[in-house]
């Protein structure tokens, strides 16, 4: 079974949509055989389209749940630490600390955790 390889190039997009059917519509007509194959890069490109797409969401999910639990983590952990070192934070206020510097502490303890961890 020999194989014929024919190349149509078109200029208008529009007409590669229409010109395919009719083409295969023709093809049908006049081959017993199914020894062709029509292949349209234009709906190549879009399926690879289409499929970046949905891979780009899908990462971007896995992206968004992954920083979901990590910031879970970190809250917890920063709640444990504030909890362990209620002593700590009382010595401070009684020392005259302001609880704006009291919390400033513990952010920065935070953005370093979640920098070292990143």
């Amino acid at each position: 079974m020999e194989l014929h390889r024919i190349i149509v190039q078109m200029q208008d997009l529009a007409a590669v949509e229409t010109a395919d059917p009719q083409i295969k519509t023709v093809l049908d007509r006049f081959h017993d055989q199914n020894d062709y194959e029509v292949i349209v890069p234009l709906e190549l490109l879009r399926a690879a389209e289409e499929t970046k797409r949905t891979f780009n969401i899908v990462l971007g999910s896995i992206a968004a749940i992954s920083l979901l639990v990590g910031g879970i983590g970190i809250m917890n952990i920063m709640l444990a630490t504030v909890t362990e070192r209620t002593r700590e934070i009382g010595v401070r206020r009684a020392l005259g600390a302001k609880k704006r510097d009291i919390v400033t502490q513990f952010l920065v303890e935070t953005v370093v955790l979640s920098v070292g961890g990143g």
